[in-house]
């Protein structure tokens, strides 16, 4: 089934409506929570509801209820969500000797990274080109890396997958742990780009060491493996719930956008053991009343935009609109907001917006 059959008026009507009776007002919340914190599991999200160890709940939901009610069904969880099963098929359950392994003795950010690469057969599209690029310049993929004891994650979206753009990506990487007052000392990941001459160039000018997994052995890079498969996840089911509920504005060469997105969520999710997220602990700095996480807003959700004219200082005729409809993408590395009107899908912005729905 292809990602337009979703794109449906017939199923765009919300579950948190008034007029569903099949869900208690508990449940909608849990679910516009589920909705805003990038589909995460329903367990995560009531963990956050709870407080713990004389601690105040991470989010304070307005019904107390949400933190053990029985978990809705998300539609566009089992939509993007489902796998093959087989009569031969059978679960696996997780040894507690074996937990983590691949990062036990990673005591220091930085110490251990794990690198992958993603593909994506469909183009992506570029925030700054107002979609005048021509297909064979969009996103084909992108390298994702991992730091082993903050479980920091790094997303670099690349038009290349080859060594060059890839180096690029690296050093971005590194800027960005620079800034935290951390270097990189050891990376890990799979053969292939990794493996190049020129990557490999790369980490010795800066005394770096690098290793491989084994031939077939991609469960010893489970931490880039498992990250990509969660972020990954988390980006296509907010692709798809955008798709069902605002069919207009449905673009799945949106995925860059879904795909930061879900890794900058990722960031700021507090771990239900800490109360700390990745974030907190590479910056060293906490927020204590977490309300980085109570002004989120779903992913695609309408959004009014500022005029640009009246960004840049100039009038408007008196009983002009002053504001346009935007879409919700996410945020960019300068706080600001990517907006995308839907009478003009062409034009990008970036500007002061005002998401719906909050």
């Amino acid at each position: 089934m292809a990602f337009d059959d979703f794109i449906s008026q017939d199923v765009a009507d919300s579950l948190v409506e008034k007029h569903n009776q099949n869900l208690i007002q508990a449940q909608k919340e849990l679910l516009q929570w589920h909705w805003k914190l990038g589909h995460c599991g329903f367990q995560q999200v009531q963990s956050l509801f709870r407080s713990s160890n004389q601690n105040s709940p991470i989010i304070v939901a307005k019904l107390t209820a949400a933190s053990s009610c029985s978990v809705p069904i998300c539609a566009s969880c089992r939509i993007a969500h489902l796998t093959r099963r087989t009569s031969t098929s059978s679960s696996v359950s997780n040894n507690p000797a074996q937990l983590m392994a691949l990062r036990r003795n990673d005591l220091t950010v930085g110490q251990t990274v794990s690198m992958d690469q993603h593909i994506s057969t469909t183009p992506g599209r570029l925030p700054h080109t107002k979609v005048k690029e021509s297909p064979a310049l969009k996103y084909t993929g992108g390298t994702i890396f991992v730091d082993h004891c903050s479980k920091f994650m790094y997303i670099y979206n690349q038009v290349s997958l080859g060594a060059g753009e890839t180096l690029v990506g690296k050093c971005s990487f590194e800027s960005t742990l620079s800034s935290f007052g951390f270097t990189v000392l050891n990376y890990h990941g799979d053969n292939g780009i990794f493996a190049s001459q020129a990557f490999k160039d790369d980490c010795r000018t800066k005394g770096q060491n690098i290793s491989f997994s084994g031939a077939g052995a991609h469960h010893q890079n489970g931490m880039a493996e498992c990250s990509i498969q969660t972020v990954i996840g988390w980006a296509r089911t907010m692709l798809l719930h955008a798709a069902v509920h605002w069919p207009a504005a449905a673009n799945i060469q949106l995925w860059p956008f879904a795909l930061e997105h879900a890794v900058y969520l990722w960031n700021i999710l507090p771990d239900t053991m800490t109360r700390l997220s990745p974030l907190e602990l590479i910056s060293g700095s906490h927020n204590p009343d977490y309300s980085h996480l109570r002004h989120l807003h779903v992913w695609g959700c309408p959004t009014i935009v500022l005029d640009p004219r009246l960004q840049d200082g100039k009038k408007l005729p008196k009983w002009s609109p002053r504001s346009r409809m935007g879409c919700f993408l996410g945020y960019s590395p300068c706080t600001l907001i990517y907006c995308e009107p839907c009478t003009q899908l062409a034009d990008w912005l970036h500007q002061p917006t005002l998401p719906f729905g909050s």
